[in-house]
């Protein structure tokens, strides 16, 4: 398997400063073409004590569509340095992913996805850096 010839690499999300947000913020659509996964991470800088953080991926059929929630990392006190990865099964072709940030500041130092059509969830990972929606 070649896996730079079955997946996808864009960035979701730029370096965003420490902050706390008065309501999710979406990214644009992103066209998925035709996978059937998308793995999404949130790399997580600084947070200020209590700093909670939510992601969320939504989907639609066409970019200007309806989205819907398919998968949620709930809110939770975000640590610093970390990162947060959730590997979410698609059945539509546009997703957007979006984030917010409560309580105390939370610094993301960028967001990643990988879009793929694997058969296959990628094994456990080590306790707190993913979380497998089925």
């Amino acid at each position: 398997m070649n896996l730079i010839s079955e997946a996808r690499w864009e960035r979701w999300l730029k370096a965003t400063a420490a902050g706390t947000d008065s309501a999710a913020v979406a990214s644009a659509a992103i066209d998925t073409g035709t996978a059937s996964r998308a793995l999404v991470s949130a790399e997580i800088g600084t947070v200020s004590e209590g700093g909670k953080l939510e992601i969320t991926v939504a989907e639609s059929d066409s970019a200007t569509g309806t989205f819907a929630t398919v998968a949620a990392m709930p809110a939770a006190v975000a640590t610093s340095d970390t990162s947060w990865v959730m590997d979410v099964p698609l059945t539509k072709r546009y997703i957007k992913i979006s984030y917010q940030r409560t309580v105390a500041n939370v610094a993301l130092d960028s967001g990643m996805l990988l879009t793929y059509s694997g058969k296959n969830v990628p094994p456990d990972q080590p306790a707190g850096l993913m979380k497998i929606v089925k």
